[in-house]
């Protein structure tokens, strides 16, 4: 029986000064404006969205006549609006260096989260998404990597070489 190790993502910090941010809004501020500003970027995982798009999917059914036939059809509308929402508030965890109008923190809410969005940086929300996926990306890689190794080194003791012992 082998050892496994269950690998779960964990949200990582990125600076607003990072590239990923340049088509966004904030690429309008100088690099040191942007150096001060980081958020906590959740990696968004395939199971996360599909519940996300679940939660914001309606079924609409209706009977319609077709050449004289009744017939049932069952049609799926997704709430986009509400699912971007729910994305933003997931993916962002928390930040530093957003404040209002007098330099005060903002808390990292729901409802600061989409109040930027809404009110001036409609692109931040596109970019705090697509850094979510490059977060989730870097991680799956690591994923790979790591059990590329463990096969490696499974296949070295199984065939009697212990890898990096000299002899």
């Amino acid at each position: 029986m082998g050892i496994k190790f269950k690998l779960t993502p964990e949200p990582v910090w990125i600076k607003a000064s990072d590239p990923l941010f340049d088509k966004s809004e904030l690429g309008e501020f100088s690099k040191d404006e942007r150096d001060k500003v980081s958020f906590l970027i959740n990696p968004l995982t395939d199971e996360v969205y599909s519940e996300l798009r679940e939660r914001y999917t309606t079924e609409k059914v209706e009977t319609v006549f077709v050449q004289g036939r009744r017939e049932t059809q069952r049609t799926t509308q997704v709430d986009n609006d509400g699912l971007n929402e729910a994305l933003i508030d997931y993916i962002v965890k928390d930040w530093k260096g957003v404040v209002d109008e007098r330099e005060r923190e903002l808390p990292c809410t729901r409802e600061n989260k989409l109040a930027l969005v809404k009110r001036g940086y409609p692109m931040l929300g596109v970019a705090w998404i697509e850094a979510s996926r490059m977060v989730m990306s870097q991680f799956e890689d690591f994923c790979r990597k790591y059990k590329e190794e463990q096969e490696k080194n499974l296949s070295n003791l199984q065939n009697g070489s212990g890898g990096d012992s000299k002899g």
